[in-house]
């Protein structure tokens, strides 16, 4: 056995926890992102583990250099204006991209902002503070509070200096002080909601949807082609039952143990189904006994028209119904949008950051309408977007919870014969003309007949796709059969 100290065990030990963490933060290193250690290796150590760090973190500075990786001739126009404002000192081409001297670090994250816009990435060494004390979770889970110290990373100036974030990252804590760190994460706030107005909006494809019960969804839906002319027919059923909430684990030991007949596997949140079995009542009656009540989804039925061909949603219901007469079907329109989005999002007085030219993708029961704006669910680090998905798309007084009246809309063309005729009181027939202020349709005399109010009507519900409400039922338009496509 060899002779060594206990003291010494101790030190081997330790070095060689440090070098199998230093190891494996190289990689993040050669990414760009790792900055080194963050205390010399002391020669007395008395203690030592590796563990999360959970920091209130800052920017203490950054250094006016950029590491600019891509871009091309946007960039270099990008560069020469950015030079004429004075915010770059000089530049000079590398291997991979080009480095850039700034001026001042005070508008560093602008700088890097519109180096994004022309197509580029640009990187600069931070020095971040972590705050005092820092906790850390060590392998027991145990938080362990040492001291703050300042660390170096290589990152995207999306913060300002003087900025709070909150952040984690990997530590090998030696002696109460930080010896090494991984990758700095700023942990991401939010998520916020905003309301955008799209820079253009584009229609990918077009579908008409049908939601078919599930005790319905074993039929051979796809002879619905035959009726509709060059239409293709996607559908896949969905022989499945899910659990909300999830079943507790007795439950799904004993169901699993003795399970039914028509279940092909029980998970906590799901239940596969025989395809062939549809007598929903059995389900839900067995498993109401236990407490627990399964929810059944609809299958989705997509009707896609051919090239050059239109299939309203009248002609897709009547053909529906004529050849699955004992089959209730909802009909919606679905159309897959692309959004180009505007370059920033604006959330309480907040400007962020999401990039030139940034777009994104969703299903849309309306077509392109001309007030169109998306609803967007986004997390932030600093100003700048990490995480963004589309909720609904609609018109944007409908997304702002304005409240149109289609009489109200109607008014408005009324308004506008009423300066057309301006100063006439009667037309040449002897009728009255609209003159003063502008009145409900329904109320005007000649020249507007019922005939043309109708019309009116009927435009107004055809190019006000989702901007309007149905006129409720107990309204004069309440009979009134809306658009195809509503």
């Amino acid at each position: 056995m060899l002779g060594i100290k206990k003291e010494d065990e101790l030190k081997l030990g330790t070095i060689a926890l440090i070098a199998i963490f230093m190891l494996s933060t190289v990689a993040v290193y050669m990414g760009g992102y790792f900055s080194g250690s963050g205390e010399n290796a002391p020669e007395q150590i008395t203690s030592s583990f590796t563990g999360l760090a959970h920091a209130n973190a800052s920017i203490a500075s950054w250094d006016p250099s950029l590491y600019i990786i891509g871009g091309g001739e946007r960039l270099s126009e990008k560069i020469k204006q950015l030079k004429g404002e004075g915010l770059i000192l000089y530049d000079t081409k590398t291997s991979d991209g080009r480095l850039i001297m700034l001026t001042s670090t005070d508008e560093i994250v602008r700088v890097s902002q519109e180096i994004e816009a022309a197509g580029a990435t640009a990187y600069s060494d931070a020095t971040i503070y972590t705050g005092n004390p820092l906790q850390v979770t060590d392998g027991q889970g145990k938080i362990v509070e040492i001291e703050g110290q300042n660390l170096k990373q290589r990152m995207i100036p999306v913060l300002s200096e003087g900025e709070k974030f909150p952040a984690e990252f990997q530590v090998q804590v030696v002696n109460s002080k930080i010896y090494a760190y991984g990758e700095i994460l700023a942990v991401p706030d939010g998520p916020f909601s905003a309301i955008a107005t799209p820079i253009n909006a584009t229609v990918l494809s077009y579908s008409l949807n049908i939601l078919i019960p599930w005790e319905q969804r074993g039929k051979n839906y796809s002879t619905l082609s035959n009726s509709l002319s060059g239409a293709t027919i996607n559908y896949t059923p969905k022989s499945y039952v899910t659990f909300n909430p999830p079943l507790a684990r007795e439950t799904l030991v004993a169901l699993s143990a003795q399970k039914p007949a028509y279940a092909l596997s029980i998970q906590s949140s799901i239940m596969a189904v025989s395809p062939k079995f549809f007598e929903k009542e059995t389900i839900v009656q067995e498993f109401e006994a236990l407490g627990i009540s399964p929810v059944f989804p609809d299958s989705v039925l997509s009707i896609f028209p051919g090239n050059g061909t239109q299939i309203t949603s009248a002609a897709a219901s009547a053909a529906f119904e004529k050849e699955f007469e004992n089959t209730p079907a909802q009909i919606t329109p679905a159309y897959v949008l692309e959004l180009t989005l505007p370059k920033y999002l604006e959330h309480e007085g907040k400007n962020y950051s999401i990039g030139e030219g940034r777009k994104i993708e969703l299903i849309s029961q309306i077509p392109p309408v001309d007030e169109g704006a998306v609803e967007l669910q986004f997390r932030s680090i600093g100003a700048m977007v990490v995480d963004l998905s589309a909720g609904k798309y609609a018109s944007a007084p409908e997304l702002e919870g304005e409240v149109i009246n289609i009489d109200d809309l109607i008014e408005q063309i009324s308004q506008n014969q009423t300066n057309e005729n301006s100063g006439s009181e009667s037309g040449e027939d002897g009728s009255e003309t609209i003159s003063g202020e502008p009145k409900n349709l329904s109320e005007i005399t000649p020249p507007y007949t019922q005939e043309q109010i109708n019309e009116i009507q009927s435009v107004f519900w055809e190019k006000a796709a989702g901007i309007v409400a149905y006129p409720p039922a107990n309204s004069a338009e309440g009979n009134q059969t809306a658009p195809d496509g509503q």
